[in-house]
């Protein structure tokens, strides 16, 4: 599939590297700086594309975040696979801290989305059917429980009430989906759940980390 996928791309796939496999499977490619990322299937071809216009948003601001290959039409579908091309982010050994994640949010949520650009509310507790349904192993009680659950939760988030202003919001922050480059710069990676919304749901994250997991300190 990289291999296909690439050919479409007019790239050399040939030595594609796999380096992460989750939601979505990233491979580096031998000969260029680029990282191929293929998502499950088609249902996610809508974020496929909403990740190459935020990515090219966000580099014509000059933030620091996770670039597409320019002059390509992305993405491509190969068997069933929305795919996208990457620059590759070459990493120092220094990991990412809590401070510069709350800085480069601080200047995420200031940017003013263009009109041009029109993204999703923040898409809460949507993959979380798909996932228990999915579930091997467990019983179906615990399943039944899980479902119940939801549904209370859904109920709870419907009644939030913010008194921010919506705007730009990456939906999935935290320190592991921030990098640090040979040049020491941090970088936002990750776009695929970028949406409209209030900026109180990028410090969700961090506040189960430290609230509920005590992983952090104040």
């Amino acid at each position: 599939m990289v291999a296909a996928a690439c050919r479409r791309a007019g790239l050399d796939g040939e030595g594609a590297r796999l380096i992460r496999l989750g939601e979505n499977a990233l491979f580096r490619l031998e000969a260029h700086p680029v990282v191929v990322r293929i998502a499950r299937s088609t249902e996610y071809l809508e974020s496929a594309r909403g990740e190459v216009a935020v990515s090219r948003w966000l580099a014509g601001e000059g933030f620091p975040a996770t670039r597409v290959l320019d002059d390509l039409e992305q993405p491509v579908v190969v068997d069933g696979h929305p795919v996208t091309f990457w620059r590759l982010i070459e990493e120092s050994d220094r990991r990412p801290k809590y401070g510069e994640l709350g800085a480069i949010l601080r200047d995420l949520h200031s940017l003013t989305l263009p009109a041009s650009l029109s993204l999703p509310p923040y898409p809460v507790l949507d993959r979380t059917d798909r996932r228990i349904n999915a579930a091997t192993g467990i019983p179906e009680d615990d399943r039944a429980f899980l479902r119940k659950r939801a549904r209370e939760l859904r109920g709870r988030v419907a009644e939030l009430r913010f008194e921010s202003r919506k705007g730009s919001v990456h939906g999935d922050a935290h320190v592991q989906n921030l990098m640090v480059d040979r040049d020491d710069r941090v970088i936002l990676v990750d776009l695929e759940r970028f949406s409209f919304d209030h900026p109180e749901w990028d410090l969700m994250v961090t506040a189960t980390e430290h609230h509920s997991l005590s992983w952090q300190t104040p």
